[in-house]
């Protein structure tokens, strides 16, 4: 079995794709990404960090997407979670 080398971002987006027939917004990523723990937050966001992109169009959503994802980690981490 191959080893998925997809990040959080891309394999929830593949995910909502092949679900419902549409990406997810970066407002519905974060939305989903409050259910984890802080240990599963922190990874995340670390892995997030170094990630390289071949295209300036794909580095723009992934931004996005990373963004709204930090800055839901941070409101977390404000009210003790």
């Amino acid at each position: 079995m191959a080893e998925d080398s997809r990040n959080y971002i891309e394999k929830t987006l593949a995910g909502s794709s092949e679900y419902s027939g549409r990406e997810t917004t970066p407002a519905e990523l974060a939305s989903t990404f409050t259910m984890c723990d802080l240990d599963t937050r922190v990874s995340v966001l670390q892995s997030l960090h170094d990630e390289e992109y071949t295209t300036a169009e794909e580095a723009a959503k992934h931004h996005a997407h990373r963004r709204a994802l930090r800055q839901t980690h941070e409101r977390l981490r404000k009210i003790g979670r």
